[in-house]
């Protein structure tokens, strides 16, 4: 069995330079290296030769890690002061890697999402990590711009897989399935019906299921309203002129992302001095359980649906029963074995249509006269063997 692992690092604020990307080629002979990624896959073992997170700090914005063994981690350099340890801590899990540390001018956002492979669990095969990183570099300006959407989905994904990792205790003896299950949810940010698609990308490559997602979004309020010139928030009306004046000249100067990461500061300053309205938090529990609730509704629902099907199927049947017989009989005396499986097909349906309308005992009467007649296709009675259709 091979041992897949991919590292991808993605730089989105400037390109590498020559130098850099020379430096970055020697690390690993499985590299790849462009201007702007440095990718690396190990597809017999093997692991790479420089701390992921370092490598980051020094070149990269955005770092994806992904293996066979469950393994999902994403991690982040932002621009110092665009989060704060206040403000991530609440969406990180207990058994979890995940940190927040400053480091330089930047903060490493690192959310290591790794999980135990279990050999009887269902998976569904590991993701491979090709182009994700592409996919997903949308959370980097997101989570510049304040939203939380991502590390929810990533906290909802950890205390998921958590939750089915019964095997463990925690401190004096606590059942560690109920301490998850007891576990609140971080902050809720708004917007959760209503994914980016940098969001729901994440969502799929941390194989989040989708019910899960959408019974944690209910209770989501709506994104608010972009601002205006005359609906600006009042903390950037206030700027004194000599910030505002730093500001833009951030901007002449190519460093709009320091200039947009400075707004956002004094937005999330300013709300912080005023009351928030928000839904009290719900346990994961209590999460869990409405999407079981959605996943039992949808069930119902598509049961529904395929009733409706088969009774519309069993209607133009019923117009057209002795046309069916016919058909069958015809089948039969060609002796075209590759037909077979439409008349075993045919006859499934003609017993659920006796049994819907009451008259099986003479369905089973012309089902009898019929394999007697045709006891010599042996073909054909194997098939009405496997089909429950006659007795061995």
């Amino acid at each position: 069995m091979s041992e897949y692992t991919y590292y991808d690092f993605l730089s989105i604020q400037r390109p590498l330079t020559s130098t850099e990307q020379k430096a970055l080629d020697r690390i690993s002979s499985h590299a790849e290296v462009t201007s702007r990624t440095f990718s690396v896959t190990y597809s017999y073992g093997g692991d790479l030769r420089a701390e992921p997170l370092d490598l980051l700090a020094r070149y990269f914005d955005l770092f994806l890690k992904v293996d066979c063994w469950g393994t999902r981690r994403v991690a982040l350099r932002l621009p110092k002061g665009a989060l704060t340890a206040e403000q991530v801590a609440p969406y990180f899990t207990p058994s979890a890697g995940d940190s927040f540390k400053e480091h330089g001018e930047h903060a490493i956002l690192d959310l290591d999402l790794d999980r135990d492979y279990d050999y009887d669990r269902d998976y569904t095969g590991y993701v491979e990590g090709e182009g994700v990183i592409h996919t997903i570099a949308g959370i980097y300006d997101e989570l510049l711009r304040g939203d939380m959407r991502p590390l929810y989905i990533a906290w909802l994904y950890r205390i998921s897989n958590l939750f089915v990792e019964d095997d463990y205790d925690i401190d004096e003896g606590e059942d560690f399935e109920d301490s998850i299950a007891s576990t609140p949810e971080p902050p809720l940010p708004p917007g959760l019906q209503t994914l980016t698609a940098a969001q729901q990308h994440l969502a799929d490559f941390f194989e989040l299921h989708p019910l899960l997602l959408a019974a944690a979004a209910e209770a989501s309020p709506p994104l608010p309203a972009q601002p205006t010139f005359d609906t600006l928030p009042e903390p950037l009306r206030a700027l004194p002129t000599t910030e505002k004046d730093r500001l833009l000249l951030l901007v002449l100067r190519g460093e709009s992302t320091q200039a947009a990461t400075a707004l956002h500061t004094h937005l999330r300053e300013g709300a912080s001095s005023q009351a928030q309205s928000s839904p009290p938090p719900r346990t994961f529990a209590a999460i869990n359980q409405r999407a079981d609730d959605l996943q039992a509704e949808h069930d119902a629902q598509q049961a529904a649906e395929q009733t409706r099907l088969l009774n519309e199927r069993l209607d133009q049947l019923a117009r057209r029963r002795r046309t069916a017989w016919t058909e069958i009989t015809d089948i039969l005396n060609s002796r075209k074995n590759s037909l077979y499986p439409r008349v075993i097909n045919q006859l499934l349906d003609l017993q659920r249509l006796a049994v819907r309308d009451d008259h099986l005992d003479k369905f089973n009467k012309e089902l009898v006269e019929l394999t007697d007649k045709y006891a010599r296709l042996t073909s054909f009675q194997r098939l009405l063997l496997d089909a429950n259709l006659r007795k061995p």
